[in-house]
């Protein structure tokens, strides 16, 4: 449940399509974009998934590299020192990791 590369499986290969727009872009963008991810990605992402009673921007959406990045953040901002936390055993072993960092209280439930 952390480990493997999910590339290996044909479910998780990359769309054609966002083949071509990234080799389109090569050149254009290089390096690294803002931490909360693009002002374009988070902008389109916010026009894609309104929310029916909140106004969703650009400003109210944060893009991560990848699921660590976004576990680490939600962790850090949701959490605080001596507070619980639950999760599923067996599970993901960073969640935990990255909670014990900030001196959160490790409780487990049974998955069944």
């Amino acid at each position: 449940m952390s480990i493997g590369d999910p590339t290996s499986s044909p479910e998780f290969r990359t769309n054609p399509t966002n083949i071509q727009i990234i080799r389109n872009n090569v050149g254009k963008v290089d390096g690294y974009t803002k931490f909360v991810g693009s002002d374009e990605a988070r902008e389109s992402i916010a026009n894609y998934f309104p929310a029916e009673n909140y106004k969703t921007t650009k400003d109210n959406v944060f893009l991560w590299s990848g699921g660590s990045q976004a576990l680490f953040s939600s962790i850090s901002l949701l959490a605080q020192h001596g507070d619980n936390g639950l999760f599923p055993s067996p599970g993901f072993s960073l969640s935990c990791k990255i909670s014990g960092a900030f001196g959160i209280n490790i409780r487990y439930y049974k998955l069944d």
